[in-house]
């Protein structure tokens, strides 16, 4: 999935970051395809993924 990979899993948990409130992006039809959410290095602030 290019635009919506936080779909891989249920629930996403990290830190409150508040630059951070869609997973996505602010505008998800408007997303590059980036990585989000699952290029995020796990220890950098994941808590959990369920």
């Amino acid at each position: 999935m290019r635009r919506a990979g936080f779909f891989n899993h249920d629930l996403w948990v990290t830190a409150y970051d508040p630059d951070q409130l869609h997973a996505p992006g602010q505008f998800v039809s408007q997303n590059e395809g980036g990585p989000g959410l699952p290029g995020k290095d796990p220890g950098e602030k994941a808590i959990g993924r369920y």
